[in-house]
């Protein structure tokens, strides 16, 4: 095999080993925590990502990591990656409406714990 040739097989296990993600887990987590980090992340669906504003119950507002948008995820189950986007907002001032939309069911007393602890996150 010549130096331009690649065995994809190789290639894709040598990605996902250095990537943290051969064994099945999400060890992105343990890489942070073995840095002195405290166990965050910087995937968007992990459960110690980095930027979430606020969360309650299956429910949590977070914000992109370009810092560009919030996403309004709920919990999809367990896994490397639980948490599953249902909304994209570009705009602080319109999570209220979003996150009061009937079609995504949110519980009130959820929405009401989001926004009161969104107002206490600097925007």
């Amino acid at each position: 095999m010549t130096t331009k040739e690649r065995d994809p097989a190789i290639d894709r296990a040598s990605l996902l080993s250095n990537a943290g993600m051969l064994d099945g887990r999400d060890n992105t987590t343990e890489s942070c925590e073995n840095k002195g980090l405290g166990g965050i992340s910087r995937h968007e669906t992990s459960d110690h990502y980095e930027s979430v504003q606020a969360q309650s119950g299956s429910i949590r507002v977070t914000r992109c990591k370009d810092n560009i948008q919030y996403i309004l995820q709920k919990r999809a189950g367990g896994g490397n990656w639980p948490w599953k986007a249902v909304a994209y907002v570009h705009s602080r001032a319109l999570l209220p409406d979003v996150l009061q939309r009937p079609s995504l069911g949110i519980p009130k007393a959820d929405v009401a714990v989001l926004l009161d602890q969104l107002a206490g996150v600097p925007a």
